[in-house]
């Protein structure tokens, strides 16, 4: 027996929450023999919770009856029999009641943590929840898996490692309930450094709910130390690499870096012995590896030498500890021994005296070695030659020449050669003689085989400053010659042998104001800035003998003299008499300029006359004095700071103040310039523009300090620099720079 339907909404949409069976009949089939048939509908998943009960109904499909299959339609007889004599099609279709169909909503079922982090070797928590009590049971498979939150290898927690892994566990929330504990996930204790790692614990299959947010990822926090980190030793022959090896003790499961820059010791890079490497170099293990090597070139040279080393120093590993940071590299030598002869130390002529000379083996030898040395002539150059075997009288026989050998014995490394210098009375230079050295033994390499030795004349005057001018002199406070401080410069001058005879009423010195390159070209000379030089009464500055309390004196530019006989007209000082030393006075006069700081550079020459041909040949170049004049009407700026600052202070701050206030605003740069320490890595660099407010006279700057965990025995400088100051502000030339050191904070007293 069959009969044809099809579907009809009532809440519920065909469709979307139903297979849609309006538009097409459908059959259900009562088979022969039973009492009942079955057609099964489908209901849509929608993916949508909280929805509530929706509903759908059957009809009859227009027109529609019951079928005898296999029984003629015309066989009318057959279906009154059935149904009885009153059979009609339209009264069955009436008498049958048509059922409701409910689509029950299912909740959403997720799952959560119940720790924000899990320390390894502690259980993980993870609640089910529903987001609505369910009518019926709701049951679930779960399971653990490794990894989550995208974590990299080195990230994902690894099951029968970090944690006991769960497969296929069922649970249950009861019907009314919306939550359930699961059985706690075991994480596993090691050894290992590592970074936190993940692993999750997901939704496999659900009944009676929808899986809303069935994933919940788990996190591990290790809790073991960092590994200890250690470099080792390493040798080469010079020319060869030193291979050295950086160590873990234990294996990471993360990333492991470490900086490492080289560093002198008795082997240099300036002396090219080694490649160094003074830019920080970055070495990183990969997660497990437990050594890594760098390598450093040694160079090669020809120089008998000892062994020499160098360190390579290790800093800054964030995910490491040093046990042993430093290494030592040793570069073994090679080379044949070598024979030298240095210079003598200068020998000033007379009695008894000589040159030495130290001619020296390198290395040490275990036989004797046998060299040849001879005495010469000065050749032209730089220093007059000197001379032996000639007139004394008139200064050629100035030393004694010789010849010989020196034998090193076994172990011997240096031997000295003395050669006799005479004295005589003739007025003359510097003079050079030399000792050159030689040998058979082809095994030697003579690397330097001419020694010289200068002879200093004993007849001649030579003069010197015995008391200096200040680096800073103030202005003086009036213009009048004789108010304001005299800075005293103490001249000294040799003895003569004949003192007695000697023409003293022409032996002194002129003093002029160096305003360019002097006419003699002495080395050092200096341009003022702004400095006035004249007649009395207009000069910044005058000059004279301090002697009865008296001080009168002009001061001229010395370039206004071209030769030599005019510098006859510059003021001088006389020694007079037999008089060996004399005070030579300074004094810087006051003005009521507003004016630039000024330098003073003064050249003291010997006076012309008889006695100018008895000075030594540098004594008459005469000397110069260098200071700078502090002007009193414009503010001076300067800066002060700490002498000292540890690394670990993180900044040091320095002042930079007027020396009185000022009605304008007046602007100075602060700059601040490696000495030892190195900007970028010591300390932070700065250049900054410093603005004071009318009145104001003080302003702050700080410089911060990095630490950066190298060792550093000798403490590291840096200078701070005050320059470009703005018009009507001068910078003091002393007090206008601040050097500070940098003292290692990782260092350890013993």
């Amino acid at each position: 027996l069959s009969a044809n339907f099809k579907t009809k909404d009532i809440t519920a949409t065909g469709g979307v929450d139903y297979r849609d069976l309006s538009g097409t009949a459908f059959w259900i089939h009562v088979p022969k023999g039973q009492t009942t048939g079955r057609k099964a509908i489908g209901v849509h998943d929608d993916g949508i919770s909280g929805e509530g009960l929706e509903t759908f109904t059957l009809e009859f499909e227009a027109g529609a009856s019951l079928f005898l299959l296999g029984v003629a339609p015309e066989n009318e007889r057959v279906r009154k029999q059935l149904f009885g004599v009153n059979y009609e099609y339209a009264d069955l279709a009436a008498s049958v009641s048509m059922p409701t169909i409910t689509i029950v909503d299912r909740p959403g079922l997720s799952l959560t943590v119940l720790e924000d982090k899990v320390t390894e070797g502690q259980p993980a928590h993870v609640r089910a929840t529903l987001s609505d009590p369910s009518a019926t049971d709701v049951t679930f498979t779960w399971k653990t898996q490794d990894g989550g939150n995208g974590a990299d290898d080195a990230h994902t927690a690894k099951a029968g490692k970090d944690y006991t892994a769960r497969t296929m566990q069922s649970a249950t929330i009861p019907a009314g309930e919306t939550s359930i504990d699961l059985p706690a996930v075991q994480t596993l204790q090691d050894t290992i450094d590592e970074g936190d790692q993940y692993f999750t614990v997901t939704v496999v299959s659900v009944t009676g709910a929808l899986p809303d947010d069935a994933d919940a990822v788990v996190t591990v926090r290790d809790d073991d130390s960092r590994p200890w980190m250690s470099i080792g030793d390493a040798e080469a022959v010079e020319g060869g690499s030193l291979e050295f090896t950086i160590s873990l003790d234990a294996a990471s499961e993360r990333p492991v870096s470490v900086i490492w820059v080289t560093e002198d010791g008795t082997a240099s890079v300036l002396d090219n012995d080694y490649v160094g490497v003074t830019a920080r170099q970055t070495v990183t293990f990969a997660p497990g590896e437990l050594s890594k090597t760098i390598v450093v070139d040694s160079q090669p040279d020809i120089e008998p030498e000892v062994d020499e080393q160098f360190r390579v120093q290790l800093a800054h590993a964030p995910h490491a500890k040093f046990r042993d940071p430093t290494a030592v590299g040793t570069i073994r030598n090679d080379d044949t021994m070598q024979v030298a002869i240095a210079a003598a130390a200068p020998v000033t002529e007379g009695p008894g005296a000589t040159a030495d000379f130290v001619i020296s083996l390198k290395p040490a030898q275990t036989s004797a070695v046998t060299v040849r040395w001879a005495t010469s002539d000065g050749a032209s150059g730089p220093l007059h030659s000197a001379r032996s075997g000639g007139n004394g009288n008139q200064g050629e026989n100035d030393f004694t020449a010789a010849s010989g050998s020196v034998t090193f014995a076994a172990g011997e490394t240096e031997k000295t050669v003395s050669v006799t210098v005479n004295d005589d009375d003739f007025i003359e230079n510097t003079e050079e003689f030399r000792v050159t050295i030689s040998g058979d033994e082809a095994s030697i390499d003579f690397s330097n085989v001419v020694g010289y030795a200068e002879i200093e004349d004993d007849d001649a005057l030579t003069w010197e400053i015995v008391g200096v001018l200040p680096a800073a002199l103030p202005e003086g406070t009036t213009a009048d010659w004789d108010d304001d401080t005299i800075y005293q410069v103490k001249i000294r001058r040799t003895a003569h042998p004949d003192e007695v005879n000697f023409p003293w009423d022409e032996f002194g010195f002129q003093v002029c104001a160096l305003t360019r390159p002097n006419p003699r070209n002495f080395p050092g000379g200096a341009t003022p800035r702004g400095l006035t030089v004249g007649a009395a009464g207009s000069t910044d500055v005058s000059v004279g003998k301090i002697a009865n309390g008296e001080f009168r004196a002009s001061l001229v530019e010395c370039h206004e003299r071209t030769r030599i006989g005019e510098l006859a007209e510059i003021h001088t000082v006389q020694f007079g008499g037999t008089l060996r030393e004399i005070t030579f006075g300074v004094r810087p006069r006051g003005d009521s300029l507003a004016e630039g700081n000024e330098t003073l550079s003064l050249w003291l020459y010997p006076f012309v006359g008889r006695g100018w041909s008895l000075f030594s040949p540098d004594a008459r170049l005469g000397l110069v004095l260098t200071t700078t004049i502090i002007d009193d009407e414009r503010p001076q700026a300067s800066v002060s700071g700490p002498a000292s600052v540890n690394e670990d202070a993180g900044r040091a701050r320095f002042t930079v103040s007027l020396s009185k206030p000022h009605t304008q605003a007046l602007e100075v740069f602060v700059d601040v310039r490696n000495g030892t320490a190195i900007a970028g890595e010591d300390y932070q660099p700065v250049r900054e523009k410093i603005t004071f407010a009318p009145g104001e006279t003080a302003q702050t700057v700080e410089v911060v300090i990095f630490e950066d965990g190298r060792n550093e025995p000798v403490p590291e400088t840096f200078t701070v620099f005050l320059e470009e100051a703005s018009a009507g502000l001068n910078i003091h030339p002393v007090e206008g720079e601040a050097t500070v050191e940098i003292n290692d904070s990782t260092q350890t007293d013993l």
